[in-house]
């Protein structure tokens, strides 16, 4: 499952760091690339359920998305820090030890 919550976070930055985008259009930008409903639903399936309520998909797109959120926001804080424009593999990283800690 974390494969698919980085592949999402990687997406994100592309889309944040191609187009420039301030931290409120990055909340808008989180928004209009969330996550299928059916795409989590296979996530899920993947990892052995056999059934899944509709709420529990809508929960777990939910916490991927605010989980991918503080990663991409954090990950470009360190890119930054470092002086790069371009977020690396060890800013997503560090990033995701960060927030694994919150």
């Amino acid at each position: 499952m974390i494969n698919y919550l980085f592949c999402y976070t990687i997406a994100l930055l592309k889309t944040i760091f191609a187009n420039k985008l301030t931290s409120a259009e990055i909340e808008i930008s989180l928004i209009s690339m969330e996550l299928t409903l059916q795409a989590i639903r296979r996530i899920i399936k993947r990892a052995g359920a056999k059934r899944i309520s509709d709420q529990a998909v809508k929960e777990l797109a939910r916490v991927l998305e605010e989980r991918a959120k503080a990663m991409l926001v954090e990950s470009k804080r360190l890119s930054e820090h470092a002086g790069r424009r371009t977020v690396m593999k060890q800013d997503i990283k560090m990033a995701r030890k960060t927030t694994e800690k919150r």
